[in-house]
């Protein structure tokens, strides 16, 4: 009666597993073998104002589909994303269950991410708001993914690891009007750049953001990641990256073929609105500074003109 039983059992597992991989194969066959070739996932706090440009921005370089986590937003956040959400471009996630709000909540939501979403994307970009990820010649970020792939020795790299390219204050001391891609055109010189205070010597180094490939990604920081099988995380030129992200030395910041622009600061107004949201939950991590025009912005940067005509067509939908 027990090895009855038993086989039942057995044979229901059968039947549940067949039915699970029917399903697999009718999505394989509808999208091939990922839903999606490129997905950015990110967290965001009352970023209401700038989502909508940050989102368009990214389809424009052939991003498919977005994995906002909102860490209890008080403005508009919700409203602003609301038609992508119900388009399926924004999966939209209030995270985490409980209010917290700290630097491990946003390790917590990327890594929640790749678990989740690892088997819907072939890349997943673990980015920030402020961040846009700009292929240099090519049209679309994953042209240059496939480049890289084609070009290196490691050629199933655990991720694309993609140089910053820092945006200070581009002259603005109050909010501009426009797009933060047409009002921030000038970026730091490494070579002329001094921290503003003790809290600000990162600004210094050269950093990097990760585009990575889910399944071989064991577990994932802010920068950079563990992944599996020998994998590792490399840049355009197929250096190999430190897994917390960081620059191993002698590896100098590579931006011909892709880069990260980061407008950390935007105006001196959003800069320090930004100071005061974050000092509310963690007040060693922002000091205040003086206005200085110049402030990361030694550069005339205008990589982006390309972008604003086909933008802002975008942003009038």
């Amino acid at each position: 009666m027990e090895k009855c039983k038993n086989k039942l059992q057995l044979m229901e597992k059968l039947k549940e597993m067949r039915r699970y991989c029917g399903n697999v194969l009718r999505e394989m066959r509808e999208y091939g073998w990922f839903k999606n070739e490129l997905s950015i996932a990110t967290m965001v706090r009352n970023e209401a104002p700038y989502l909508k440009e940050w989102i368009e921005y990214h389809k424009l370089v052939g991003v498919q589909t977005f994995y906002i986590y909102d860490n209890y937003s008080a403005d508009a956040t919700k409203e602003v994303l609301q038609p992508y959400i119900e388009s399926g471009v924004v999966v939209y996630t209030l995270f985490p269950a409980e209010e917290a709000h700290s630097l491990e909540t946003q390790i917590q939501a990327f890594n929640d991410a790749i678990t989740r979403y690892k088997n819907k994307t072939r890349w997943l970009a673990l980015i920030d708001a402020d961040e846009f990820i700009v292929p240099v010649h090519a049209d679309t970020i994953t042209s240059v993914i496939k480049d890289v792939e084609r070009k290196t020795a490691r050629k199933k790299f655990g991720a694309l690891c993609v140089f910053w390219v820092l945006y200070g204050f581009s002259g603005h001391c109050r909010k501009p009007d426009g797009l933060v891609i047409e009002n921030y055109t000038r970026s730091r010189v490494k070579e002329l750049t001094k921290a503003a205070s003790a809290n600000y010597v990162w600004i210094e180094q050269e950093w990097i953001k990760s585009i990575v490939n889910p399944r071989m990604t064991a577990a994932y920081y802010i920068h950079g990641g563990a992944y599996i099988n020998g994998r590792c995380g490399i840049d355009e030129r197929g250096n190999r990256m430190q897994e917390d992200g960081g620059v191993p030395e002698g590896v100098a910041a590579s931006v011909e073929k892709i880069r990260i622009n980061h407008y950390w600061t935007k105006s001196y107004e959003e800069f320090a609105g930004k100071i005061k949201r974050t000092k509310a939950h963690d007040a060693e991590k922002y000091t205040m500074i003086e206005y200085d025009a110049g402030f990361l912005s030694q550069r005339e940067d205008r990589i982006m003109e390309r972008y604003l005509a086909p933008l802002k067509d975008a942003m009038k939908n």
